[in-house]
């Protein structure tokens, strides 16, 4: 399966992904890769719709979740001493995550290490927001065909057949960056990457 995602370049590297045909803009949203030139180093961060990811973990019949971990050292307490009970190393155990707890001495310095890691669910298969399109089975009707045109009609039209739209569609478009509207014809595009063809305008509102 495919959602039709069109990826979109940005500035500095950066790549998102549009449904261009609802539109949804920024799908996806992805960093440039990140860069390590010890000590230096960059970040990089994938995002993704709430909605698109939920249909596709409903599909695929998968769950989603966190994996962490997170250490921090300091001076020792005494709540932490109670817990060690005179080790040295101790492993707590819980159903989502291990805590684990490391009593050190150097140079004469007591510290305490207190290390985490675990996993926390984020979601699992549950409704389709995306793919269960009550459009995709019945449709919509339009003048001069005798039934309603659902998606999979629709993708067997050829360029001889018409379908009329208000020009409101284009509303979505103007003004954001990269992309461009000609007026006459009612078409769009986005740079080089793509746009939609076969347009006329026949009325100062329908496309």
């Amino acid at each position: 399966m495919t959602y039709g995602l069109v990826p979109r370049t940005l500035s500095k590297g950066k790549v998102v992904f549009d449904d261009p045909k609802t539109p949804i803009f920024d799908v996806v949203d992805i960093d440039p890769p990140s860069k390590w030139d010890f000590p230096n180093r960059t970040t990089s961060i994938a995002r993704i719709s709430r909605d698109h990811l939920q249909d596709y973990l409903t599909l695929r019949g998968m769950a989603l979740f966190e994996i962490f971990y997170a250490i921090a050292t300091g001076e020792p307490d005494q709540e932490s001493l109670d817990q060690l009970a005179g080790q040295e190393n101790v492993d707590f155990e819980f159903d989502d995550r291990t805590l684990n707890l490391i009593h050190t001495m150097r140079r004469g310095e007591h510290s305490i290490t207190a290390q985490v890691w675990g996993a926390r669910f984020i979601a699992g298969p549950n409704d389709l927001p995306i793919t269960a399109d009550p459009l995709e089975k019945t449709g919509l009707v339009w003048p001069g065909f005798d039934a309603a045109i659902n998606s999979d009609d629709a993708r067997h039209l050829g360029i001889s057949d018409y379908i009329y739209v208000d020009d409101r569609v284009l509303a979505p478009y103007e003004g954001k960056s990269g992309f461009s509207i000609n007026p006459e014809s009612g078409s769009v595009s986005f740079g080089n990457q793509w746009s939609v063809g076969f347009c006329n305008r026949v009325g100062r509102n329908t496309i």
